[in-house]
């Protein structure tokens, strides 16, 4: 019923006329005053929520210090209250990166911290000691919101379609702690698609560290040595096939790789004889050796080995490098046993391994040649090594005494994956878990050098 018919119901009977001219008019006026009342009243219980505060918005803003920019609508007015009420509190990066995702941002967090030698890395930022009360921001979405004209949620006369500001700066410097700096970088979203490691250019997702020199395989079927920190595409059969696992450090304890031709060695048995050349080469340096001996009994050659390059018992490996221009050839390689079967070698240059456990005391040789062959071979040989461990790794060039290879580290742009797929060029394919900000390190191999490369690499997101 209409506010001015109820009223007129109120009249005394008989005394009043209700449609009286003037009776009436003072009657819709009264009528008008209260309905005015009523919907003052209306609109202060609606304001107990902000969903239907219409024009008490104000005081929500007003108590909750919601700043508005001129032009705002009520549709993002009301958007900047909820979030300023969503404010629960807390100084955790858990807290601030959920408080942006109900802003519709998504973030990562960096807490700076000074350069610290043997924790700090080669290419890392020199901050200063108080840099530690500096905490970046990464918005990674960041776009002027946009509001589209919706019913019941805007106002009348309102644009169809407005923009409005960002807030996720000012309501982050609004709640950090006060002795702290917030500052804010806009970075494009993550880029998660795989990465192809057998391109000749290094995805800029990834970085190689190694302070040392390190072997690669060309596209020319040698062994040759970038410098550190690069992290070449290496092939097979001239063929791009990707890169090699990162390594651990290392050391060859052979002397004189880089000189092959003066490698220690001596000959036993009747008939035979022995000579060298340092072949010149591209690549790692290589010696020409001719084997002869016309007996198939007890000739040999030392080229690999000796007593004493290990202190103490434990596993060692030696390896060499071996190929001759000669048809239907073989050589043997063998440490201290009566196994001297022959292994066929050609033009393509293969690395023959042994490995052994070496007893504490023990005295330990390797030996390359005709050993229970009566035949004459001429041997491409290079790569000389002795290692200690349970992987042959890639070949560490020596002068006079041992040396030493550093630990490689392979690093990924990550950010955004939960997870990281690796796929080989023998079929394997591994997963390991990431956190899902930073970068991801690469495991160091457990394999033999050679045995298998990295061809791609893929993010996972669920």
């Amino acid at each position: 019923m209409k506010t001015s018919n109820l009223l007129k119901t109120l009249l005394p009977p008989v005394s009043y006329e209700p449609n009286g001219e003037r009776l009436s008019v003072e009657i819709d006026v009264q009528a008008t005053v209260l309905d005015a009342v009523e919907l003052s009243a209306q609109q202060v219980a609606d304001a107990v929520t902000p969903f239907s505060a219409g024009n008490l918005l104000a005081d929500w803003e007003r108590v909750y210090a919601v700043p508005v920019r001129a032009g705002a609508t009520y549709q993002e007015r009301l958007s900047n209250v909820l979030t300023k009420m969503a404010e629960t509190g807390g100084v955790s990066i858990p807290y601030f990166i959920q408080l942006a995702a109900s802003m519709g941002y998504t973030i990562t967090i960096d807490e700076l911290q000074p350069f610290i030698a043997g924790v700090n890395r080669c290419g890392d930022t020199l901050y200063t000691e108080d840099i530690i009360w500096v905490w970046r921001v990464n918005v990674f979405n960041s776009q002027t919101p946009l509001y589209y004209f919706r019913a019941g949620v805007s106002g009348a006369g309102e644009r169809l379609l407005a923009f409005g500001d960002s807030q996720i700066e000012t309501v982050f410097n609004d709640l950090k702690p006060a002795e702290t700096l917030c500052i804010f970088t806009y970075p494009k979203l993550p880029d998660l698609s795989p990465i192809d490691l057998t391109t000749v250019i290094l995805d800029r997702r990834v970085s190689y560290q190694c302070a040392s020199e390190h072997a690669c395989m060309g596209a020319d079927g040698l062994i040759h040595y970038v410098g550190p920190n690069e992290y070449p595409v290496e092939y097979i059969n001239g063929v791009a096939v990707g890169r090699h696992e990162p390594e651990a450090q290392s050391t060859n304890y052979f002397p004189k790789t880089a000189t092959p031709e003066k490698a220690p060695s001596s000959s036993s048995g009747a008939g035979s004889a022995f000579s060298s050349s340092r072949k010149a080469i591209e690549g790692i340096p290589t010696a020409t050796y001719n084997f002869t001996t016309a007996s198939n009994l007890t000739t040999s050659y030392s080229l690999i080995g000796g007593t004493n390059f290990l202190s103490g018992g434990g596993k060692i490996i030696y390896s060499v490098f071996v190929s001759t221009g000669q048809t239907n050839k073989s050589i043997v390689m063998y440490a201290d046993i009566t196994d001297y079967t022959p292994i066929p070698i050609s033009s393509t240059q293969q690395r023959l391994i042994i490995k052994r456990d070496r007893p504490e005391g023990q005295q330990r040789f390797c030996w390359l040649g005709l050993r229970g062959i009566a035949s004459t071979v001429t041997v491409d040989a290079a790569g000389f090594q002795i290692e200690a461990g349970d992987i042959c790794t890639s070949p560490i060039l020596t002068s006079l005494s041992a040396a030493t290879r550093e630990q490689a580290d392979v690093f990924i742009q990550a950010v955004g994956a939960k997870g990281i797929r690796l796929i080989f060029t023998n079929g394997d394919v591994e997963e390991h878990p990431h956190d899902g900000e930073n970068e991801f390190q690469l495991p160091h191999s457990t394999l033999d050098w050679g045995t298998r490369y990295c061809k791609r690499v893929e993010f996972i997101t669920n």
